[in-house]
């Protein structure tokens, strides 16, 4: 204290104005007056060596005067000191124990204070993520209007964790479920339970999508997809119908106005289905399905001629569906049976056989239309839509060789299997009709 005064003509606690009972608060509690804050040449080493001899700490202080006397007796010959300055740690320490009360105050301010901007962040990055996947489920919905099997950008398992994410931070995105719904269509499956179970998956999600949107466009054309698969005919017509109204400028549609025509054409319209097939194939000339639904309209129409050219042109372009389109002819040929049909009808059966080459079901049939096999030998081993298929085609051979019993029962258990996906059970159905009416 006296060499604190020496140095700087005052005393390191200003109390001459404190009432006494104060005093000791402040000098036990208050750090001393800096030599330096007085006198800016008392900075450095005189001014550690005073601090050190002032601490509170009595272990932090000279522990006698011999010692302090001796780093004076080093600082008045410039040699180093002993005496180091007080760590930033240490001082910290001093004031928490001198500042508890409004230090802890503080801390809870600070705290909350983190705790309302971790909080905001946390929220920030929610809605961020959030965005983000509604962005990325918009632009695969808006591609799956416009796309087939097989072209999305990513694979399909990633959209459906895509959709699941986008779910789960909104579980009423329409966009998520309805595209989580196209894409079980198209996943690959390893038998018909699967591939019934992805089709279920498929119509829970759209259900779920139309609920939240009534006018989602994927939804409606995949529960209307679905649907019509199942043999659902008015459910699909009543969503196909929806899907297509004032939308029928859009890419894609050509797959919505070929099933939508189906529908039609299932219930007799034929002029109608037409006019949707004419919508299909403008929109899509590359499409052969809808070349091949065209013929097969045509031909329930009455339209022979013009039924073989859109089966001949289905024929030509890409896709498993050569040998269906040329049965069709040749059974065309076969029931009309107008001058020069048969010869037609045989290189017809010709083309068949090249063209089924490599497979089984359709090599064995063949046989049967050559009379190398039976019909029962050709049954025995199917199962499913393939068994339904050929109960379609032994059907139509009964016909052509005027076995019409029999091929109402051919045609009635074709249109019994689950097919309706296939031309062969619109056309199981359209031959009992017109067996019926004759």
């Amino acid at each position: 204290m006296l060499l604190f005064e020496l140095l700087s003509g005052r005393l390191p606690y200003d109390l001459y104005d404190t009432p006494i009972i104060f005093a000791p608060k402040i000098i036990c509690e208050e750090p001393p007056t800096r030599l330096s804050s007085i006198n800016r040449s008392l900075r450095g080493d005189i001014e550690t060596i005073v601090a050190k001899a002032l601490e509170k700490d009595r272990q932090r202080r000279y522990q006698s005067a011999l010692t302090m006397a001796e780093d004076i007796q080093r600082y008045l010959n410039d040699e180093p000191i002993l005496a180091r300055p007080p760590s930033a740690v240490y001082r910290f320490r001093k004031l928490v124990r001198r500042r508890r009360v409004p230090l802890a105050v503080a801390g809870l301010l600070i705290a909350g204070a983190v705790i309302v901007m971790v909080d905001r962040v946390h929220a920030w990055n929610v809605r961020r993520e959030r965005d983000r996947l509604e962005t990325e489920v918009s632009l695969l919905e808006a591609r799956a209007l416009l796309i087939h099997k097989g072209e999305y950008p990513i694979p399909l398992e990633e959209i459906v964790e895509l959709c699941n994410r986008a779910i789960e931070f909104d579980p009423e995105n329409a966009k998520a479920y309805a595209l989580r719904g196209r894409v079980w269509m198209y996943m690959d499956y390893s038998d018909s339970a699967q591939r019934d179970e992805y089709r279920d998956l498929a119509q829970g999600d759209c259900t779920r999508a139309l609920k939240l949107d009534p006018d989602n466009l994927l939804a409606l054309r995949t529960c209307a997809n679905v649907a019509l698969i199942k043999g659902d005919f008015d459910t699909a017509r009543e969503h196909y119908e929806r899907a297509l109204e004032d939308k029928e400028m859009m890419l894609e549609l050509p797959r919505d106005f070929h099933n939508r025509a189906r529908l039609r054409r299932i219930d007799g319209e034929y002029e109608a289905a037409i006019k949707d097939h004419n919508r299909a194939v403008a929109l899509r000339p590359d499409y052969g399905k809808t070349w091949k639904g065209r013929g097969v309209t045509k031909y329930m129409r009455g339209d022979i001629d013009g039924a073989i050219q859109d089966l001949e042109r289905a024929a030509l372009l890409p896709g498993n569906r050569v040998v269906q389109c040329y049965l069709w002819i040749r059974e065309m040929r076969m029931l009309r049976d107008a001058p020069g049909d048969r010869e037609e009808a045989e290189e017809v059966l010709k083309k068949v056989e090249q063209a089924a080459e490599g497979n089984p079901l359709w090599e064995e049939l063949v046989a049967v239309l050559r009379g190398r096999q039976t019909a029962d030998e050709y049954l025995s081993p199917l199962e499913g839509d393939d068994l339904a298929q050929a109960c379609y085609y032994l059907g139509a051979k009964a016909l052509v060789d005027g076995r019409e019993e029999e091929a109402a029962d051919y045609f009635q258990e074709a249109a019994d299997f689950v097919l309706h996906g296939l031309d062969e059970f619109d056309l199981a159905r359209w031959h009992l009709r017109q067996l019926e009416a004759d």
